[in-house]
């Protein structure tokens, strides 16, 4: 019985995550998920255009993400996590940053005054 247990939990953890991927995508086709203008950001001069810093932050996020699963299906059955590289958290965190960054820029260029 205590060895059913585990493939009765790996089998509900996968149910769940795979409704949910169901869900979402049919979400995200049906448009109850609006993500039109998800990579655009306005100009100061109030243009719509393409924002770089959101391009490479979703780029660099599905890379990991995509490389992590691939590490996570070839352990499968080990019991173990795959470990990730302090490189990747490094690099996550710098992209991250450069968007933080590149949103301050735009918002204190602005002129915008935070003193009460």
């Amino acid at each position: 019985m205590s060895a059913l247990l585990p493939a009765a939990i790996q089998g509900v953890v996968i149910g769940l995550l795979g409704s949910l991927f169901v869900i979402i995508t049919m979400r995200l086709l049906t448009g109850g998920i609006n993500v039109h203008g998800v990579l655009r950001t306005k100009s100061p001069t109030g243009e719509d255009t393409i924002s770089p810093a959101r391009i490479q932050l979703l780029v660099f996020t599905l890379a990991a993400a995509g490389t992590y699963l691939g590490w996570a299906l070839e352990a499968r059955g080990t019991g173990r996590m795959p470990k990730v590289p302090e490189s990747w958290v490094v690099t996550l965190g710098g992209s991250n940053l450069f968007y933080l960054g590149s949103k301050a820029f735009a918002f204190f260029r602005k002129g915008t005054n935070l003193s009460p």
